[in-house]
């Protein structure tokens, strides 16, 4: 009789671990970027984070170069992914019905902390008519889409590159 309550208490132990892992690996955590361009380049995220624009993925995203060409507008946004190209790093968001880029630690704000260069509210992406747009939010250093300054709000390609402050991203969609 002894042995039979042993085993079942061991049995219990072991789903309830079990139970708690899962909850753990599917909890999901708030959280803002801590350095776009100051990431180690093998720095590997353990799990989801989220922020009220984005979420990184960590191995997915890491091996994802192009979400998808020729998506179709819906409720939820435009879905994109911004690339550094320094770290290599990417990241998962949603533009809907814009996304702002700075390092202001604001709700609304895709935040790139160590980039001095970059303004509170540097630039917004948005979207016009299922097109995907660029608009400089009067920032010091400027906003640039592929080199070019950009002087007013342009429609942006997937592949194009784009440069806030000193950190250069590559959009996809």
């Amino acid at each position: 009789m002894f042995e039979i309550i042993f085993v079942s208490a061991i049995v219990l132990c072991a789903v309830i671990a079990i139970v708690i892992l899962v909850l753990v690996l599917r909890s999901v955590h708030t959280q803002k970027i801590d350095s776009v361009d100051q990431m180690p380049e093998d720095h590997q995220e353990p799990e989801t984070k989220r922020n009220n624009y984005y979420e990184t993925l960590s191995d997915e995203v890491e091996l994802t170069k192009v979400l998808s060409a020729g998506h179709q507008l819906n409720n939820a946004g435009i879905p994109i992914r911004l690339k550094n190209l320094k770290t290599s790093r990417s990241y998962s968001l949603t533009v809907c019905p814009e996304l702002i880029i700075g390092r202001m630690e604001i709700d609304g704000v895709f935040t790139i902390n160590g980039d001095s260069a970059i303004s509170k509210k540097h630039c917004r992406l948005f979207v016009d008519n299922n097109a995907l747009w660029i608009e400089d939010l009067k920032s010091a250093n400027h906003t640039f889409l592929n080199g070019q300054t950009v002087a007013s709000p342009i429609p942006v390609k997937s592949g194009d590159e784009l440069q806030v402050g000193n950190t250069h991203l590559m959009i996809f969609y």
